[in-house]
């Protein structure tokens, strides 16, 4: 918290910690006192927050590769090549861990995402 909040200037005293997960309230007093916060808030389902952000988080695979070539068409190939390679790869991690997918190969939406209805348009 350091790092990202008071080295960057951010004066976290002014702010209140909230806590999350099994163990959250066991640490936040800890946290807060050497952050200098003086207000703690831990929700009642403070042990279940990380489980739901786990399951509402997306489920991705990342890979990356440096492509030493000069910026001009003939590397094109190369570099389709390469992002084509990682692409497969990301897929492939997806696939053993049984993320599910769309038609497309694509992750699938999570099961309790929502959409909202469209509203009907205006009559003119």
């Amino acid at each position: 918290m350091k790092r990202i909040s008071v080295q960057k200037g951010h004066d976290v005293t002014r702010y209140a910690l909230t806590t999350f997960g099994g163990a959250g309230g066991q640490h936040a007093c800890m946290v807060a006192d050497s952050l200098g916060i003086r207000t703690v808030l831990v929700p009642p389902m403070a042990g279940v927050l990380s489980a739901l952000g786990i399951g509402l988080a997306d489920t991705t695979a990342m890979r990356e590769q440096s492509v030493e070539a000069p910026l001009e068409a003939a590397s094109l190939p190369r570099i389709l090549r390469t992002a084509d390679d990682l692409e497969a790869a990301a897929r492939a991690e997806l696939r053993a861990e049984d993320v599910p997918t769309t038609a497309s190969g694509s992750p699938a939406a999570p099961s309790c995402a929502t959409t909202a209805p469209t509203p009907p348009s205006p009559s003119t």
